[in-house]
């Protein structure tokens, strides 16, 4: 990765924050950096770093400076099974109807059950009717969560929630 004085000052940023920052806090301290290098190093950072922590605070940042920009990162990022986790998380704030069809490959795919009850909740909260039929199978679905949550059950919620969403936009 090439590095300037300045990328360089924004990994160590990225590196030595407290896990209490919020992204917007990250944010307001990268404005102290020339903008034209924040966001392609952000990128960079975010897909070529090791770190799972700093490439995660730097998508953080990106979808906080650039939605758009990170928005279309993620639907990049979702094919890679290291990601998958992240993809869902992000998705429960910024996903919208692009991110449907790929958090139901992740339902019906990922060998993790922690990154598939992530995917049901993210479902449940932007899903549409296209999840229908994922979340179906998914009731069927013995896995749970690394905190004991089945994942049967959030994918019930999930439909009810996508059933009841679809009744009011209907009336």
């Amino acid at each position: 990765m090439k590095t300037t004085g300045s990328t360089d000052c924004i990994f160590n940023l990225l590196r030595s924050l407290p896990y209490e920052y919020t992204p917007t806090e990250v944010v307001d301290r990268l404005r102290e950096f020339p903008q034209q290098e924040v966001l392609p190093y952000l990128r960079e950072l975010t897909l070529t770093h090791n770190n799972d922590a700093i490439s995660a605070r730097a998508i953080d940042a990106i979808l906080q400076i650039d939605r758009e920009f990170g928005r279309s990162m993620l639907l990049e990022l979702w094919v890679r099974p290291d990601w998958e986790w992240f993809f869902c998380y992000a998705a429960i704030e910024f996903g919208d109807d692009a991110f449907v069809v790929p958090l139901c490959q992740i339902l019906q795919n990922s060998h993790d059950p922690t990154t598939r009850y992530m995917a049901a909740i993210a479902l449940e909260r932007k899903g549409n009717l296209t999840a229908v039929e994922s979340l179906t199978h998914a009731l069927d679905d013995p896995g749970e969560d690394y905190e004991g949550r089945k994942i049967s059950e959030k994918a019930e919620s999930a439909l009810i929630a996508i059933h009841t969403r679809a009744g009011n936009s209907e009336n």
